[in-house]
């Protein structure tokens, strides 16, 4: 089954009339990656689930380097960092297909924007030239320098990408300032490509009694004395992409580590998720996809009461209720890649200006010593960082709320149909052959990770039912867990 792009995408077939080249790098990114997935995901997905099944430690390493030949590690890097240049909203279409095929290795090689994302929220455009030279010269080598974000701590998940919970979150990692930087204590743990990553962006407050203030992203290595892996985890679903435990044992980063912006909690998270969270919306369109061709493929090769699946009424209704599904997943999440292009932070990473002056400049003159100096400047930095706090609240919040909304739906979606697809295959579903089990597990976590989707429904309630016309900066005001609750249900901060 290979849909056309107009098929799949009318309404960004409809936006490309208007910018014919947006269209043409959307159907760019589907040829690449429906190529991929043909050639390296299909035939190699469940042999890559088992091996993960047996030792949790296995790495996928022949998919990382496919994919590092495809430049799918670097497509939505600006071209003045070394990368392809393609909008995030380019990316998502790849990741939809990728993951189609399995999201645990769509998860291996997608992750790593999460981390671009952060940085480049940050407004340090110095550092995000760093991270993404380094990625992509690794990519160019065959062995890209992957990213993660470490964020999520043993006790403390969800609540610390959200300001109102983040106040009285039980927090226990600090970057606490010292002489010429900063020692780095706690542990984070389900880190997505925590074992393999060469560098973390690394979410921490520099006092704990203030998060919502002193909560800043530092990158370290992994080679910084006093970071180690610990436990890697053994999952139930997305196996391909390893989760891990990293662990701050009194670990020195210098001042230049720090990334230079304000607190990250507000309008700089509200950014990354806005746009990341259209990506997870992504995949779960993929993973109703993914049950939806293997569903309809069974019944068309099976036979009850002597005659195909297909041709009973009731599998009938059961598969339209599936391509229903599949449609409405990727209305969310296209409607939401919309709005990040058109308003959050995609909007200043890889908007038209950018782009425009990528297609005029060559890419020898982007490479230069001169220009590469230029990006590192403080003034390039202060002018990206102010462009960030010009963006108009409004719509920040609009990116956000279709952001939230398209990952609540479409991966409530991708579980619906895979309750579906089991009830065609009956017995033979728990098969891990037929590979519907294992779509199964693996979208579960979907509806957990980028904050669980009782918070992103939350997030809907503030950005959109509950938004005020113009929202402050985040108080510094210790709540109590009844006042909190409260506040939380009046949806202010």
């Amino acid at each position: 089954m290979n849909p056309s792009f107009a098929e799949m995408y009318p309404t960004l077939a409809a936006l490309g009339r208007r910018r014919p080249r947006m269209l043409a790098d959307f159907e760019r990114a589907l040829r690449i990656a429906r190529r991929f997935r043909r050639e390296h995901i299909e035939p190699n997905a469940l042999a890559i689930d088992r091996a993960v099944m047996r030792d949790p430690t296995y790495v996928a390493e022949e998919i990382i380097a496919a994919a590092a030949r495809e430049g799918l590690f670097g497509m939505t890097v600006p071209k003045a960092f070394g990368g392809g240049g393609m909008s995030f909203g380019t990316f998502i279409v790849a990741l939809e297909e990728i993951g189609a095929g399995c999201l645990g290795l769509a998860n291996l090689i997608g992750v790593h924007g999460l981390a671009i994302a952060t940085v480049a929220a940050t407004g340090d455009v110095g550092a995000m030239a760093k991270v993404s030279r380094a990625l992509t010269d690794g990519e160019r080598a065959g062995r890209p320098a992957l990213l993660s974000t470490a964020i999520t701590e043993p006790g403390a998940g969800t609540d610390v990408e959200d300001v109102d919970l983040l106040r009285t979150a039980r927090l226990t990692c600090e970057a606490r300032p010292v002489r010429g930087g900063y020692r780095l204590r706690g542990s984070k743990v389900f880190i997505s490509n925590g074992s393999i990553a060469r560098t973390h962006v690394v979410i921490m407050p520099t006092n704990r009694e203030r998060p919502v203030e002193t909560t800043f992203a530092f990158l370290v290595p992994s080679d910084t004395k006093g970071f180690s892996v610990g436990r890697i985890e053994h999952k139930m679903g997305q196996r391909a992409c390893p989760a891990a435990e990293l662990v701050f044992d009194d670990c020195f980063v210098p001042e230049s580590a720090r990334l230079h912006s304000k607190a990250l909690p507000g309008r700089r998270i509200e950014l990354v998720l806005g746009a990341t969270r259209g990506g997870v919306a992504a995949w779960g369109a993929a993973v109703a996809r993914g049950a939806y061709e293997r569903a309809l493929a069974y019944a068309e090769t099976h036979e009850i009461d002597g005659a195909r699946l297909v041709d009973h009424q009731w599998v009938q209704i059961k598969l339209a209720d599936m391509a229903r599904n599949v449609m409405l997943a990727r209305a969310c999440y296209v409607e939401a890649t919309l709005s990040n292009e058109l308003f959050g932070l995609s909007s200043l990473v890889s908007g038209g200006g950018m782009q425009d002056l990528a297609r005029i400049v060559p890419q020898r003159v982007l490479d230069s010593a001169a220009v590469r100096s230029l990006l590192v400047s403080r003034r390039a930095r202060e002018g990206f960082q102010a462009s960030i706090e010009q963006l108009d609240a409004g719509q920040i919040d609009t990116a956000s709320a279709h952001g939230a909304a398209a990952k609540v739906s479409a991966t409530d979606i991708g579980m619906a149909n895979c309750h579906i697809a089991l009830d065609v295959l009956g017995a033979d579903g728990l098969r891990h052959d037929q590979g519907v089990e294992k779509l199964y597990r693996d979208a579960k976590l979907l509806q957990i990770y980028e904050g669980t989707n009782q918070l992103n429904r939350l997030e809907v309630y503030k950005r959109a039912v509950h938004r005020k016309p113009e929202r402050a900066e985040p108080r510094p005001r210790p709540l109590g867990a009844a006042a909190r609750e409260r506040e939380m249900v009046r949806g202010q901060p």
